[in-house]
């Protein structure tokens, strides 16, 4: 579960986003329309009398990186078969020696 505070996100996420205030009834109303907007990446204040109750957002991360593709700032992979695998190493020292002396024995 993500806390934000309303004060938090008027002080730094709604200098960045567009925003906008919506009421309770609005909202009932309209409720599909605006959750569309706010995965668009809109963040809508919702209020009660007035009053800001609620922010609605984009759940972090989703769909982030297809916008960032579409808008250019993320570069997509130019492989996609996966990793390949790890090449094995050898060491000079044992892991149980390792241990030991991080652990100041």
């Amino acid at each position: 579960m993500v806390e934000i505070s309303l004060s938090g996100v008027c002080g730094h996420i709604l200098w960045y986003c567009n925003h906008m205030q919506i009421g309770v009834r609005e909202l009932k109303q309209h409720l599909s329309e605006y959750l569309d907007r706010a995965a668009g990446g809109e963040v809508l204040i919702v209020t009660d009398r007035g009053v800001p109750k609620v922010v609605i957002a984009a759940a972090p991360g989703v769909d982030q990186f297809a916008r960032g593709v579409a808008e250019g700032w993320i570069t997509p992979p130019k492989r996609t078969d996966g990793l390949s695998p790890p090449s094995r190493q050898r060491s000079s020292r044992r892991i149980v020696d390792v241990m030991l002396e991080d652990r100041g024995e």
